[in-house]
């Protein structure tokens, strides 16, 4: 469920490629620096667009050189309350991932999750409010597997008003309205894509899939998902045009409008995707 919303690096002039790194560098240096050294390994895509999109909201982050303690030498780095709240949120993040992971049957989990326990409760006394819905949207998404629920709408639901809260959580009121409306739709669009992603796996395993239960076998579904998560997009480019984030725009409007349909567009080909890290 993670590594989907990433940028088309290509596309982007040299300058703004450094400048994403320097955000996607600061979430990893802060992930470090508040949950351990380990917890940098779990690090995707994903939590350094909602610091995109929180910094160019609040501009409360500022770029600091420090030293990367995997590469050894030193680097620009974005640091300040929206990169150490998006660092907190990741942790959150992968810790129920491992738990959907631990209900697959998938063993790995279970090697990640002393590692990562501690973390977690150290970030669930932080944001008991966050943490509470997140336990929520869990049992939600858990009833609704077991129900074998068949309108993927529905099965997207928890998750998309997950990240609706999320994208919201902490921010000016002015602008709650259209980042609750922008984390809904990037919500609906990564669950719905990481169901085609992992369609034929969990035909294998037997296990839930929202595509699976609505009848569709991979290429009927990718013919009716695609429009919908082209959707998602649309509605996710309006919401930020009603936000003022002139600081990291360039690096939004790249995502939603190249790197997420190339993602879309490798996922419905059944091209392989990298681990979606830098």
């Amino acid at each position: 469920m993670f590594g989907y919303v990433r940028p088309c690096r290509p596309e982007l002039k040299i300058k703004d490629d450094a400048f994403f790194k320097s955000y996607y560098c600061g979430v990893c240096k802060a992930l470090g620096r508040r949950s351990g050294p380990v917890c940098r390994g779990l690090l995707r895509y994903d939590l350094a667009f909602l610091c995109l999109v929180r910094d160019g909201v609040l501009e409360d982050s500022a770029l600091c050189t420090l030293r990367c303690p995997i590469k050894g030498n030193k680097l620009n780095m974005m640091q300040g309350d929206s990169v150490s709240f998006c660092a907190d949120a990741h942790i959150l993040l992968s810790a129920a991932k491992l738990r959907d992971d631990r209900r697959d049957g998938q063993r790995a989990s279970l090697l990640l999750t002393p590692v990562l326990s501690p973390a977690e409760k150290k970030v669930a006394a932080a944001y008991p409010e966050l943490h509470g819905a997140l336990d929520e949207m869990l049992r939600a998404q858990d009833r609704l597997e077991k129900a074998g629920c068949a309108e993927p709408d529905d099965a997207a639901e928890p998750f998309s008003r997950f990240l609706a809260q999320l994208f919201a959580f902490g921010m000016p009121e002015k602008s709650q309205p259209s980042l609750r409306f922008m984390g809904y739709n990037i919500g609906k669009w990564i669950y719905w894509l990481d169901a085609l992603d992992d369609y034929d796996r969990d035909e294998k395993r037997g296990a839930y899939n929202c595509w699976r239960a609505a009848g569709y076998d991979r290429k009927a579904a990718c013919q009716w998902a695609l429009p919908l998560l082209m959707q998602c997009i649309s509605q996710a480019q309006l919401c930020c045009d009603l936000l003022e984030t002139s600081k990291t725009d360039v690096l939004i409007q790249n995502i939603l409008g190249e790197g997420m349909p190339r993602v879309m567009e490798a996922v419905a080909e059944g091209r392989r995707l990298d681990d979606g890290s830098i």
